[in-house]
């Protein structure tokens, strides 16, 4: 069979003509048996009727070729139509991400960098286009500080003199997990709502003592969306 360049309208009209035709062919199958019951005792009149239904079975059979193959072209189309929607969707979702980075490194960019944020970028050892967007109190181990969040990176720091930091690029976090922490005079603020961060690298960075968790997990995930970054957010059981 050749190959025919048909829209899904143009099948679906063959195949409506072709369901007619394969009822008439129906009908004149049913006269040619009529008659081959009444023409039994002739039998030049028997060969020729059934010569005749030897033909009407091919072209049967070439009706019912053409209908699978009518049947075939119509689910490739739309194959091809859930396939095509499934790229639009996820270009869309691309270029949406891509949309959100442009328009953080454009702010980025825009951002004249004042004392503060030099400060801050010197404190962490951070890139000089890095500021920061946000801080929230919390505990890491047995210190008390704050969780800072730039536009690539969450750091922590402390207020001792040469107490451990932690700098996470925003990328390498994979998972942030809602856990609940055993009480301790250390963090009684915040009722024990902890966060613990996974890193692509399989860390764990735990963080103690949130007053507003779910506000925090919002803008963290906020800001990796915005640079095209997905984190999975869970809830430990």
């Amino acid at each position: 069979m050749e190959d025919f360049d048909l829209s899904k309208e143009d099948l679906q009209r063959t195949i409506r003509i072709i369901e007619r035709e394969y009822i008439e062919l129906e009908k004149k199958y049913e006269d040619v048996v009529r008659k081959n019951e009444e023409l039994e005792r002739d039998n030049v009149t028997l060969r020729k009727t059934i010569s005749n239904m030897n033909l009407l079975n091919r072209d049967r059979a070439e009706l019912v070729h053409q209908i699978s193959d009518a049947q075939s072209e119509i689910e490739k189309l739309r194959e091809s139509s859930a396939e095509e929607k499934q790229l639009n969707e996820s270009i869309l979702q691309e270029n949406k991400q891509l949309s959100q980075h442009h328009q953080q490194q454009t702010q980025q960019q825009k951002r004249v960098m004042g004392p503060e944020d030099r400060k801050f970028q010197e404190q962490f050892n951070l890139p000089n286009t890095e500021y920061q967007i946000t801080y929230w109190l919390c505990y890491y181990g047995m210190l008390g500080g704050s969780l800072y969040l730039s536009p690539n990176y969450i750091t922590f720091s402390t207020h001792i003199l040469n107490a451990e930091k932690v700098v996470l690029p925003i990328k390498s976090i994979t998972k942030i997990t809602k856990i609940k922490t055993a009480l301790s005079f250390l963090n009684v603020i915040g009722s024990g709502h902890s966060l613990k961060f996974l890193t692509n690298k399989k860390e764990e960075f735990v963080f103690r003592g949130f007053i507003k968790r779910k506000a925090v997990v919002n803008e963290i995930d906020n800001v990796s969306k915005a640079i095209g970054h997905k984190i999975e957010l869970v809830k430990e059981r």
